[in-house]
């Protein structure tokens, strides 16, 4: 649902002779501050992915992978559902339900870019590491990304 009300909010800017850029609409208007909380939010999760892409290779096998790539798959429904309710939560009309649940996700995404970031810091370490145990990098995934494990 969050989905396809940002796209259509957001969709408006991309039709042929109406496009207009992210600058053409008035500043400090709902479609206006949604592209800037859009843009920043698609910034941190490419930087996610870019820094999961080098911490996969030091996961000790494929089990570990795919775990972690759930708990990602499990965690960008979660902001999803979530956000989804913040901006329905403003009780606000036109498209500022859109622009407070993109600024939602570019808020948990601005929190997860800095824990993966802890997290590439753990695992790079331990691969100096002469001996690390078979979950220890695994470990420092759960501590920083906030994996509840009991």
């Amino acid at each position: 649902m969050n989905k396809i009300i940002i796209g259509f909010a957001f969709a408006i800017s991309s039709f042929g002779a109406f496009a207009q850029s992210a600058d053409g609409w008035p500043e400090g208007g709902a479609m206006h501050t949604g592209n800037i909380y859009n843009l920043e939010g698609n910034r941190y999760k490419t930087k996610i992915s870019k820094m999961m892409d080098e911490i996969y290779p030091q996961l000790t096998d494929d089990y570990q992978v795919d775990a972690v790539k759930a708990q990602i798959k499990a965690w960008e429904q979660y902001i999803d559902a979530t956000c989804n309710v913040v901006g329905i939560a403003t009780g606000a009309g036109g498209s500022w339900p859109s622009t407070y649940s993109v600024k939602c996700e570019r808020s948990l995404s601005y929190d997860r870019y800095f824990a993966t970031k802890n997290a590439l810091k753990c695992v790079n370490r331990l691969s100096k590491e002469e001996f690390v145990g078979r979950s220890e990098k695994l470990n420092c995934l759960i501590q920083t990304l906030n994996i509840k494990i009991f």
